[in-house]
């Protein structure tokens, strides 16, 4: 299947108009692209007999988990074309998002803070995932992790840059078995994932059934 891959899409790798130094610069460009996003899925490109980039994060935990909690968009294939953070830095919040926003960050930058759940709730165009990313978006300016997540795979899209699901992000499979923990460790990447996250952001939480709380504190 690998070699199928690299040989049927190896063209889509690169404008073919580049030069040949331009090329091979584009195509490794494209698989370091292609391994990050295998890696926050718990796969590699080896599994799909695919080379590894010449700056590969797959032994260097520490690089992988800064970028993904930071992304650096260094090109243009790894940023939606949609997106426009600018919009972050000239916004003024009304009352009622600043009030929660200062909420959220007086959690975070103080570890002694007893209150640390938070539920935002809103009517349909009021706000709420404008807001969320707003969150996301400052936290990180500060250098503050936060893992996005959602309980859909369609709500978690609605996140401007690394979104996922709940599922996905504490290891859980399609079907939740009662009796089952998640096989993450402490000094995987995805249990780092998940320790290191100075927020965890769960959108649309309520559709989540509650065994997944439960098995999610069973290995925190």
């Amino acid at each position: 299947m690998g070699f199928y891959f690299g040989t049927c899409f190896v063209d889509h790798f690169y404008d073919r108009r580049c030069t040949e130094a331009e090329k091979l610069i584009r195509i490794d460009r494209a698989l370091a692209i292609i391994e990050k996003l295998l890696l926050s899925n718990g796969r590699s490109l080896q599994e799909f007999n695919l080379p590894l980039p010449n700056n590969s994060i797959r032994n260097n935990p520490d690089r992988a988990l800064d970028e993904f909690f930071f992304p650096h968009h260094i090109n243009d294939d790894e940023m939606d074309e949609a997106i426009d953070t600018s919009i972050y830095d000239n916004t003024n919040l009304n009352p009622e998002q600043q009030r929660f926003f200062n909420l959220i960050r007086a959690s975070v930058l103080d570890p002694n803070t007893k209150n640390k759940l938070f539920f935002l709730s809103g009517d349909g165009g009021t706000g709420k995932t404008f807001l969320l990313n707003y969150i996301i978006y400052k936290l990180r300016e500060m250098r503050l992790k936060v893992l996005a997540t959602a309980s859909t795979g369609i709500a978690a899209t609605n996140f401007y840059a690394g979104g996922m699901t709940f599922h996905s992000a504490f290891r859980f499979g399609i079907n939740v078995e009662p009796d089952v923990i998640p096989p993450v460790t402490v000094d995987s990447y995805f249990g780092r994932r998940i320790i290191e996250a100075n927020l965890v952001i769960v959108d649309e939480v309520t559709i989540l059934n509650k065994t997944i709380f439960e098995k999610r504190k069973s290995f925190m």
